[in-house]
């Protein structure tokens, strides 16, 4: 499977049907086809991190929400661009004027280097 992702909305696409299925989730309220999926991150425990215009949210490998971080969690902005796993600790992410952001999944502490 392949996900892709328009700016509002998120695909599934298989290769061996070449068909596309939209993604829906629920998430308090929201469907992902509410939020722009600007960025999307496969970890290494296939995990899938969605950076978003609200914040990031977290999937697991079936494909349920188990987090979704926003700025009442710390971070400096909802409007996150971009997502980079560094190892099975770290994760960054690059935001929209408000800096970047380590994450460490472990301890979930959040810090923010402004730029």
């Amino acid at each position: 499977m392949i996900w892709i992702s328009e700016y509002s909305s998120l695909l599934i696409f298989d290769p061996i049907t070449e068909k596309s299925t939209p993604f829906k989730l629920k998430n308090e309220g929201e469907t992902i086809q509410e939020i722009k999926v600007l960025d999307i991150c496969r970890t290494k425990n296939d995990y899938l991190w969605l950076a978003s215009n609200k914040g990031i949210h977290i999937l697991d490998p079936s494909r349920k929400l188990v987090a979704h971080l926003t700025k009442s969690d710390g971070l400096p902005t909802n409007q996150i661009k971009y997502i980079f796993e560094q190892d099975e600790n770290t994760m960054w992410f690059g935001t929209a004027g408000n800096g970047i952001v380590k994450f460490n999944r472990t301890t979930k502490t959040i810090d923010i280097f402004k730029i």
